[in-house]
Formats: structure tokens, sequence, C-alpha cells
């Protein structure tokens, strides 16, 4: 391979990144429902019926239960996009209260600990930080904000997510 052709490949490589960079804020005109997704992607608005997470007898009072599920959210007409939703649902004095399970730091998955403070349950094991199980806000370490509310609902023994988005939808 001559030093030219070289040239040439990197030259092309590095004109790939930078319209990536550039076509990524573009999306956002015509998708005003995406939200930047970490440092590549979108997040689309979740607009979903209810569906079960969990059974109440799945979170006795004072536990937390972390939960998964596949949305097939709408992208742009026929098309749609497979979105993965992590959670975790706290039992507190029989309320319950559900939240994103990303940590908003860097993106591990946090988990409930019994053996945390009862302010501190929910913990996130990348930097040591927790958030309380009653309001999902950061009560320590490095994370920057307290945990995404989801809205849920609980009917006979089930418990149904109905949106991801912050005070439901």
């Amino acid at each position: 391979m001559t030093k030219s052709s070289k040239v040439l490949i990197a030259t092309i490589v590095c004109m790939l990144l930078t319209g990536f960079v550039f076509a990524s804020p573009l999306l956002q005109l015509f998708y005003h429902d995406a939200k930047p997704f970490k440092f590549f992607g979108y997040q689309f608005a979740a607009e979903f019926e209810p569906i079960v997470i969990a059974s109440v007898k799945d979170v006795p009072e004072g536990t937390g239960h972390s939960f998964s599920v596949k949305l097939d959210l709408p992208f742009a007409g026929p098309q749609y996009v497979r979105q993965d939703i992590y959670g975790i649902i706290a039992n507190v004095d029989g309320e319950f209260h559900a939240y994103s399970a990303v940590c908003p730091h860097l993106g591990c998955i946090v988990r409930w600990d019994e053996e945390k403070d009862p302010e501190q349950r929910i913990w996130c094991n990348c930097h040591n930080g927790a958030f309380n199980p009653t309001t999902g806000e950061v009560t320590a370490g490095p994370p920057p904000r307290g945990l995404p509310v989801y809205s849920i609902k609980v009917e006979g023994d089930d418990i149904y997510l109905e949106s991801t988005e912050e005070g439901g939808e």
C-alpha cells in the first residue's frame, strides 16, 4: 500500500467521523421527540400500553425488585426501534416507587442492597453511588442527579409500568 493510499484512507475515515458528529444534532431537528442517549443513538418518547413488570408478592414491604422490558417504539412512519428499559421497584411502607435502574453517573445498573442504610438501599456499585428508595434522589457518591422516576400503578396483584417519562404520560 502506497503512502498516498494510506493518506486517502485516513482522510476518508476522518471525514466519516466528522459527518457522524455533525449528523447527531441534525437528527434532533427532524425527530423532536428524540433525546440524546449516552454517547450515541437516541432514546425516543415511550408511549405504550401498561405492561406488567412484577407481582405485589415479588416486592414485599421494605424490599426492592429489578425488572426489564423490551419496547418497540415508533421511530418514523411504519418503522419501530427496540428499546430495553431497566428499572427498579421499591416498596417503602407499603407504597411502591419505580425508577430507572441506569445510574446517571456512568450508566451502570443500580441494584437493591438490604445491607445498606435504609436511605441508601438503591446502590450503584461502580462508584458507590446511592439513592433514596422513596424519592430516587442521590444520597451518596458521585451521581450528578437522582434516578428518573417511572410511572407505575398497582392493580390487584400486578404492578404495571405506565410510562418511563418523568412525571408520567
